[in-house]
């Protein structure tokens, strides 16, 4: 929550600055923010699926989206759908957030199993 508000606050400094600094530091922050909602993305399934720290549930975020780049692109397209809908009707928050909680349950669970499959199969193979 933290890294959210500081990119926000970022975000905001940068579009009411009129220097030219502006443009050299918008590059990165935006690379930034993409790290950010792709690690964001598996955080949490990540830290409730396995028993881990902080530490190493943020390294193993980052590692699983991109290892499920294509998971990772459509769990936040539907997690962008889901907010548009949300903006243009306020009163579905609930059960939005509840779909958009239960989709993103299905599509990691699937990465994870499909991981975990491939990590069996891996050891068998080693051990042949």
């Amino acid at each position: 929550m933290l890294m959210a508000v500081l990119l926000y606050f970022n975000y905001f400094y940068l579009n009411h600055d009129q220097s030219g600094l502006k443009f050299l530091l918008m590059g990165p922050l935006v690379i930034v923010s993409l790290l950010f909602l792709i690690i964001s993305t598996f955080l949490f399934p990540v830290m409730t699926h396995y028993n881990t720290t902080w530490k190493v549930a943020i390294k193993s975020s980052f590692f699983v989206a991109i290892a499920n780049f294509p998971s990772t692109i459509l769990i936040l397209g539907v997690l962008a759908f889901l907010t548009v809908i949300l903006i243009y009707l306020p009163a579905m928050s609930l059960i939005i957030y509840s779909v958009g909680a239960y989709i993103n349950f299905s599509l990691c669970n699937r990465v994870f199993q499909r991981n975990e499959q491939f990590a069996i199969n891996k050891n068998e193979i080693s051990e042949n």
